[in-house]
């Protein structure tokens, strides 16, 4: 299934309540844009300085909202392995020791909402990895990153009562 495809795998997904002022898309952005700058310094803890340094420079997120942020990019570190396992057996000709970091960011939060976190449909979680390739990746960086979400997807539970294509 290529990403953009209508499917009715999102209905296995549920929309969770989102109280806070943060919006999912922003939410997602910023966990990207926090995976990202860890990249370059694996040894800091995933949210040592980034919401510091991203409050002082950008749009300041509120208290409720920075503590969100940390509890998912916490979960985020401890599933890391299991997640880098996940996109390994999954994307072809390369691994996480080898791609592009902007691509990796993108991957891993795609598998964690996609596989853990279930707050947003799949189409929604689908095309913003696409939008964040386009957006902060190399020309073709998109599309590394729509192959590889599509093979992530097939490795979702079916809805129930859904057809094989």
């Amino acid at each position: 299934m290529q990403v953009g495809a209508a499917s009715d795998c999102s209905a296995y997904f549920f929309l969770a309540e989102w109280r806070s002022e943060m919006k999912l898309k922003e939410k997602r952005e910023l966990l990207f844009r926090i995976l990202f700058g860890q990249s370059f310094h694996p040894e800091q803890d995933f949210d040592a300085e980034a919401l510091e340094v991203f409050n002082r420079n950008e749009k300041p997120i509120s208290e409720e909202d920075q503590e969100i942020v940390r509890k998912e990019l916490a979960e985020i570190e401890r599933l890391l392995p299991e997640m880098d396992e996940r996109i390994n057996r999954r994307v072809e000709r390369w691994n996480t020791a080898t791609m592009a970091k902007v691509e990796l960011a993108i991957l891993r939060l795609t598998v964690y909402e996609l596989f853990y976190k279930k707050e947003a449909p799949v189409n929604v979680v689908a095309k913003d990895a696409v939008r964040l390739a386009a957006d902060y990746g190399q020309d073709a960086a998109y599309r590394f990153v729509n192959g590889a979400v599509s093979r992530l997807i097939e490795e979702l539970p079916k809805a129930t009562g859904e057809k094989d294509e």
